[in-house]
């Protein structure tokens, strides 16, 4: 059946955000899958029957090729798999900066460190009602009443929407520069009769499914260049996943109520062989190392998929 047709009344971002949704729904389950339940939940047979030859086949400078558009030299990509990655990328929203600057205005060298780590935030905006009111608190005016410039660097959470409200609210503020952070830490309902972080748009609210996953917003806080670059260096880094997803089965093997625990095996993991990753992961558990199989052929075999790992982190 056809789609329905759209209000005339839409403005162009908002049927951007429509048609994200509509994507959105039909791939949640991969929005929302944990990588390191990749093993206990076997992710990897969730995939569409036709994506899961491609992928495991795919070498990683393929990978990062399909990440950006190009494929990847010799890469055969299923029609449906090139679809959903062309769809994502026509509705992503522009990254980077214009024109052949080498980083981002706000990281140049020339800002102090702790401008370019820190928020800066004027005081309480002058006038009455809830119009000028601050929603992060605090008291008084600008102290020379000139209108200012609100910066949020690394804003974490529902920081990032008050700077927005604060800035759409206060006659003081003259613009913002504003980079978020944490999305996952957003709050999706209304508290104490203020907003949830997201979303923020009411004509959003107002779509069917505009719902996020704590998973979902997390995943919106990796950079796809990032990604992009191990893939393309084989960078060790890249075992990482692996080894957490081997080790989340372990973990649910020894107990099964222990699940998504918070673990820190260290900051250098992908430097360890499985072993040592597992002895010091295992501790914080609540496990004995000397209790849980590392040599099997299970972890053995689940240690050979790492590349299947990799390329369901790709999605």
């Amino acid at each position: 059946a056809a789609a329905p047709p759209e209000p005339p009344w839409q403005s162009p971002e908002q049927r951007r955000a429509a048609d994200i949704i509509r994507l959105l729904s039909l791939y949640r389950p991969l929005l929302d899958a944990f990588v390191i339940d990749f093993f206990t939940e076997g992710l990897w047979s969730q995939l569409p029957p036709s994506w899961q030859p491609a992928l495991a086949g795919a070498t990683p400078e393929q990978l990062a090729g399909f990440l950006g558009g190009r494929g990847g030299p010799g890469a055969a990509w299923p029609l449906s798999l090139l679809a959903f990655g062309a769809a994502a990328r026509a509705l992503a929203f522009p990254r980077g900066c214009p024109g052949p600057a080498p980083r981002p205005p706000c990281q140049s060298s020339r800002l102090p460190p702790l401008l370019r780590r820190h928020l800066l935030l004027p005081p309480e905006p002058p006038g009455a009602g809830p119009a000028a009111r601050n929603p992060l608190g605090g008291p008084g005016g600008s102290e020379d009443g000139h209108r200012v410039l609100v910066t949020g660097l690394h804003a974490c959470g529902d920081l990032g929407p008050a700077l927005l409200c604060h800035f759409a609210r206060s006659p003081a503020v003259a613009a913002v520069a504003l980079v978020g952070c944490c999305y996952m830490k957003l709050s999706s309902a209304p508290e104490q009769d203020q907003p949830p972080g997201y979303p923020l748009s009411a004509s959003v609210a107002a779509l069917p499914g505009h719902q996020l996953s704590y998973r979902a917003r997390e995943a919106a806080c990796h950079a796809l260049e990032e990604y992009q670059a191990r893939l393309r260096g084989g960078s060790a880094h890249l075992r990482a996943h692996c080894y957490r997803a081997v080790l989340e089965s372990l973990i649910r093997a020894a107990e099964p109520g222990k699940r998504h625990l918070g673990l820190q095996p260290g900051r250098k993991a992908h430097t360890l062989s499985f072993t040592q990753y597992a002895q010091l992961g295992l501790p914080l558990a609540g496990l004995d190392p000397l209790r849980v199989p590392l040599d099997s052929g299970a972890v053995g075999a689940m240690l050979e998929q790492q590349h299947k790992v990799v390329a369901f982190c790709t999605l």
